[in-house]
């Protein structure tokens, strides 16, 4: 790890000319072509160059299998299409991608017009010309199990990898990419239809840069330099499409392409590279998860464990084998935290906080191991307990010879605490010949008495007692580092006193281990010499939020004070001229009133007719919506129908499947009642003579809990509603706005790893309005996309039922048919949904 952390700081820096070249090679996935354009100019731009790599770039021959060699070690880094997941799973394990170049795959199948083939249903009985490799492309199948389409319906052709074939009626439907086959038929104006994955919710990543876990973990500076060089080649080809054109036909035009066939492929590419505005290169885990699902079901690999080394994950730390196995024969992980040591720690079996609590939080993730919390009194004891292995590790600031510890973890800077009066310090030359109190620390209160004889320092093990004397003109203030501050300012509601300084000194936190724990300690010292600075930022938020205070500066303040009454004349002049004109108006205003009124009578018609128009239009939206909303689950249920009819067919095992069935089958009625739902809302929402009914809110919430309760029993449910409250509206689309709210709350805990999950719901009567809260403590949602989350189509993760509208039809059933309101706050790690409604009479039960 330290030639990953020296790497990392010089990372963005060019090697000298005389710096020996690393060589490695690259092994292409098919023949030259705009598809590998960024891996030219990364070579040719000198991009691997500046980053210590001599790159080859080999060329593709029918006769090579790239993930072979690849995992193989003949050559470090190869291109693969979405095959490379099977691959992966079934046949060579040690294959990591480093990204996926396009968000969606560029296979299509294609079909003339004049074939009268115009969906998959009428592919029965076509000659469809398929390579082997898109005969196994799971998109594809999928597309045909779908559909009903049995493959061995299908005439199936080798492919020849000429449309000509195509064009000359050789075949009815080919494979092809969206990138290269249209452009030949367009520049024939010939009329064509296609077929792609992604019309049919299976859009898959293609074009994976990979390499092998076993170069990674032997050279992992190289796998980073050629990742980052690779994605500035390709940022550069996209952004210069034409200079990268030029740079193909001069070296590497093997096909003999033209440059107008190259600037479409280009184009076609770049747009599948940034599909929905994604990063280049951006891996969405939760589509991944469904790609893994889809391959699965197609048969494709019959484990049940999804592969988590896959992708390549950067912010986790890069462990050997025996690291590797420590971790897997340990199902937790155990620390000793002290009860009442705050800003540091405090366990409690509710609700533990404090800095060490956050970075636990931090480890779990990075390690994605359970850490459990056993109690202690005192750091005594703590090191007690480790040393009688009742816990695995300990943090600490002071130096302990009986036990190892790991690097510092996290760093508290030292402040200067005073009156207001004092000036802003930044070193501590500035503070010689004054009166300071400390925190205990007997070693750098050694040095600082040794370097500044003339100052006087004590030290206290409370900073309560030397804010006292600083506010009693006893001290001159008091050093200790930025969170024991800011805790014990809060803590003692002191207004007086402020942080007037920035000292070079700091705090070290450290994690202590058992001297016969090396392996662990070697984990936790590669996650921190993996830590980038917003990571700890993010820790220690919560506990260093400061604003400095300095000197108020009185002649700035005279200067701001003067523009300030010049600004505020000028405004009383404009006030009194915009009020002669105001009068002026008024008085033509009132010419106005008989004209606006015949104008009015006139519009009148014409707005019916207007309003008419705009219903239609609406209602043409709705359909819209609900065909996006219901194309990935009528997919869905076909591919599980699909899945139990090949179960069925074999009698002798229907047995052993019956899990399996069953959970199909759960899948099934799951989609089909979520699809009837959402028909049923819509159509009340546009019926003319729709009847609201009274009903009370408590049961109503029950109702929905039931419901939803299937779906994760492990969420604990708090409910406080008066039994007496009543609502008068359609209960129907308020019931399906819960359901909605809930689910998203559901899905929003398969994100995290919450072990207590909590929905609350909560209502309370002001003004004659019901106002209902729903909130989880999922995580809550970043105040970045909080604002677009009841947008149409908006969504943060993959919905097993849905696009992205669940939250936008919510809003519309409250607003637009209810006429209440809705709204959305996050508040640390909870999501708070408000519904205000009208009250109604007390319910009768």
């Amino acid at each position: 790890m330290y030639r990953y952390f020296i790497f990392i700081i010089f990372l963005p820096f060019p090697l000298s000319a005389n710096e020996v070249l690393q060589k490695t090679i690259l092994q292409l996935s098919w023949f030259n072509q705009f598809q590998f354009a960024g891996y030219y100019i990364a070579k040719e731009k000198g991009f691997y160059k500046d980053f210590g790599l001599d790159v080859d770039i080999k060329d593709f021959n029918l006769n090579i299998n790239v993930t072979k060699e690849i995992s193989e070690g003949k050559v470090d880094f190869g291109i693969a299409r979405e095959t490379l997941i099977s691959e992966k799973i079934n046949t060579y394990h040690n294959i990591i991608a480093l990204y996926p170049l396009l968000q969606i795959s560029p296979l299509i199948l294609i079909a003339k017009r004049d074939s009268n083939i115009n969906n998959i249903k009428d592919f029965k009985d076509k000659r469809i010309m398929l390579s082997e490799n898109d005969k196994t492309q799971a998109s594809i199948k999928a597309i045909f199990v779908s559909n009903n389409i049995n493959q061995t319906s299908l005439n199936i052709i080798k492919h020849s990898h000429n449309i000509n074939d195509l064009i000359d009626n050789k075949v009815d439907i080919m494979s092809a990419y969206v990138s290269k086959a249209p452009f030949t038929l367009i520049q024939r104006n010939i009329p064509f239809n296609t077929f792609s994955p992604k019309d049919y919710g299976f859009d898959f990543y293609s074009d994976f840069l990979f390499t092998t876990s076993e170069l990674i973990k032997k050279d992992l500076a190289k796998v980073l330099a050629f990742k980052k060089a690779s994605l500035k080649g390709w940022e550069y080809a996209y952004s210069n499409i034409e200079e990268s054109v030029d740079l193909i036909l001069e070296k590497y035009n093997t096909q003999n392409l033209t440059k107008e066939e190259l600037i479409f492929e280009a184009k076609e590419l770049k747009k599948l590279s940034y599909y929905k505005n994604n990063a280049l290169g951006n891996v969405d885990k939760n589509k991944l998860i469904r790609i893994y699902d889809t391959y699965r079901l197609m048969g494709q690999f019959e484990n049940s464990k999804n592969p988590t080394d896959f992708i390549f994950d950067e912010s986790k730390p890069i462990l050997n084998i025996d690291e590797s196995n420590y971790l897997e024969n340990k199902d937790t992980l155990k620390m000793c935290m002290r009860t009442n040591f705050l800003p540091y720690e405090n366990y409690s079996n509710k609700n533990s906080i404090g800095i060490n609590y956050e970075y636990i939080k931090f480890l779990e993730k990075k390690l994605d191991i359970n850490i459990s919390l056993v109690a202690t009194n005192s750091e005594e004891e703590s090191f007690l307990q480790l040393e009688n292995h009742n816990c695995d590790f300990l943090s600490s600031t002071l130096e302990n010879k009986n036990f190892i510890s790991t690097k510092p973890y996290l760093e508290l800077p030292y402040v200067f605490v005073s009156l207001d009066n004092n000036s802003f310090v930044t070193s501590f030359e500035q503070l010689k010949s004054k009166k300071l109190f400390m925190l205990n620390d007997d070693k750098l209160v050694n040095i600082l008495k040794q370097n500044y004889p003339s100052s006087e320092i004590y030290t206290t093990p409370y900073s309560s007692s030397a804010f006292k004397q600083i506010l009693s003109n006893k001290a001159d203030g008091y050093i200790g580092n930025i969170a024991e501050v800011i805790y014990n300012l809060q803590k003692s509601y002191n207004v007086e006193l402020n942080i007037t300084g920035n000292l070079e000194y700091k705090t070290n936190l450290f994690l202590y281990l058992r001297k016969d724990d090396i392996l662990l300690k070697n984990i936790f010292n590669k996650i921190i010499n993996n830590t980038t600075k917003e990571e700890k930022e993010l820790i220690l938020n919560d506990y260093t939020s400061i604003r400095y205070k300095e000197i108020i500066n009185h002649k700035s303040m005279f200067l701001v004070l003067l523009v300030s009454l010049l600004v505020i004349s000028f405004l009383v002049i404009v006030y009194i001229r915009e009020s002669i004109l105001k009068t002026k108006i008024q008085k033509l205003n009132k010419n106005l009133e008989k004209r606006v009124t015949e104008e009015s009578s006139k519009n009148r018609k014409k707005d019916e007719i207007l309003f008419k128009q705009a219903k239609l239009a609406s209602m043409g939206e709705m359909i819209n919506n609900i065909a996006h909303q219901w194309r990935q689950p009528l997919n869905r249920i076909n591919l599980s129908i699909q899945v139990i009819e090949n179960i069925l067919k074999d009698n002798s095992h229907i047995l052993d499947q019956k899990e399996l069935i069953d959970k199909k089958i759960f899948h099934i009625n799951k989609n089909i009642s979520y699809m009837s739902n959402t028909l049923e809302d819509f159509m009340n929402f546009f019926h003319p003579n729709k009847e609201k009914n009274s009903f009370c809110l408590n049961s109503l919430i029950k109702k929905a809990i039931t419901l939803v309760q299937s779906s994760d029993h492990n969420i604990k449910f708090d409910i406080e509603i008066d039994e007496q409250i009543n609502i008068y509206t359609f209960e129907n689309e308020f019931l399906q706005v819960l359901l909605i709210l809930l689910e998203n709350s559901i899905d929003s805990f398969k994100k995290t790893k919450i072990h207590h999950k909590y929905i609350g719901i909560f209502a309370n009567v002001e003004n004659q309005k019901v106002i209902l809260y729903i909130r989880d403590n999922a995580g809550g949602i970043p105040s970045s996309i909080i604002d677009k989350v009841f947008e149409p189509y908006f969504t943060t993760k993959f919905k097993n039922e849905g696009s992205g509208l669940g939250l936008y039809m919510a809003k519309m059933l409250i607003e637009e048919s209810i006429g209440g309101k809705i709204d959305v706050y996050s508040q640390n790690s909870y999501t708070n949904f408000k519904i205000t409604l009208p009250k109604e009479n007390e319910c009768q039960i």
